[in-house]
């Protein structure tokens, strides 16, 4: 590394160049280590780290106006910016120039339309591949709603707007309500439709025998400020396991929290001192039977259902953990008291 360095015909290295810039002897023999592995193990494939070096350093030589990302850069971006998030990745974008791409150009990858959602679009087609991969075709639903700022956007890939509460049509939001050529119609939308506050979440967890639980899959998420009844929810929920059936996915229960509406909605799904009149859950011909142990006079739930309901494990071990540490409150399950 003392001596010059012929880099092509035209330039020569001098080794006082390399001693003023210590880094370029580092990465001359990081490359020299890389490939005499790949002359090891007889491979061709060029590795992660090739492309991102090779792309910072190409990208260093142009204006910012020229940079260009090659393909693995461009997934490593997207799959950094779902785990950071929009602040961290333009903290690292604008930091370290030449890393990574704008937001615009990884909206526009053709990966990312791929996968975009559109707002209240249950992607049961989606979800049936995911299954069929897991080779499962059991899972568990749950739902539950996250505050978010009032914005109203326009979303140029589905020529729509999003922030404006969807209707709801037998407690199925409507996909793509708000889209318009009419400027007359928008400025109504925005002076009489309300402005969702809350995100509604729709995830699908399948159910293995393999040791490590698989990664949960987003069904659907939309918009709300959470005017709905009881009977909106239960009639989205038999909407979601009757259109999972016709995939030949068995949804066996749902979860949520203990908000009061969904508390209504899984008592009179369960039939847990509460009863639906004109819904009858328990005569659908794939309702599975459970079998009661005659002396368990204190569990009041029926042996017929057709799905089961849980409050979420979060909320639910909360409620047992201030339950223990009350003073005043006593925890039973069955004719046993509990308490630490």
């Amino acid at each position: 590394m003392t001596e010059s360095i012929v880099l092509n015909d035209d330039m020569i290295l001098p080794s006082s160049f390399l001693q003023k810039h210590p880094m370029l002897k580092c990465l001359i023999n990081l490359y020299r280590t890389i490939d005499d592995q790949n002359n090891e193990d007889n491979s061709e494939n060029t590795s992660f780290l090739n492309y991102f070096l090779d792309n910072i350093s190409s990208n260093l030589c142009r204006s910012k106006n020229a940079y260009r990302y090659n393909e693995p850069v461009l997934r490593f971006a997207m799959a950094f910016h779902v785990l950071s998030g929009n602040i961290a990745y333009e903290f690292v974008r604008l930091n370290v120039p030449g890393v990574l791409p704008a937001l615009s150009t990884l909206q526009g990858h053709p990966l990312n339309k791929q996968h975009r959602m559109k707002e209240a679009e249950f992607r049961f087609d989606s979800l049936s591949a995911h299954m069929n991969s897991l080779k499962t075709n059991i899972a568990f639903a749950a739902e539950d709603c996250t505050a978010v700022i009032k914005k109203i956007s326009y979303d140029s890939f589905t020529n729509s707007f999003v922030g404006l509460v969807p209707p709801l049509n037998d407690g199925i939001p409507t996909t793509l309500h708000y889209q318009t050529d009419s400027f007359k119609k928008l400025r109504e939308w925005f002076s009489n439709e309300d402005r969702s506050h809350l995100i509604n979440i729709h995830m699908i967890q399948p159910i293995t025998n393999m040791q490590i639980a698989p990664n949960p899959f987003l069904l659907s998420a939309f918009g709300t400020n959470n005017k709905y009844e009881a009977i909106d929810i239960i009639r989205r929920w038999i909407w979601i396991f009757e259109q999972s059936s016709l995939q030949d996915i068995r949804i066996v229960g749902f979860s949520t929290d203990g908000d009061p509406k969904y508390m209504r909605a899984m008592r009179l799904v369960t039939g847990f001192f509460a009863s639906l009149p004109n819904i009858k859950l328990n005569s659908y011909t794939n309702a599975f039977h459970v079998k009661i142990p005659k002396d368990w006079n204190w569990y009041f739930l029926g042996d017929s259902h057709l799905f089961l309901c849980f409050q979420d494990a979060t909320h639910l071990c909360t409620k047992l953990r201030n339950r223990l540490l009350s003073r005043t409150a006593n925890m039973l399950i069955g004719n046993h008291c509990i308490s630490i």
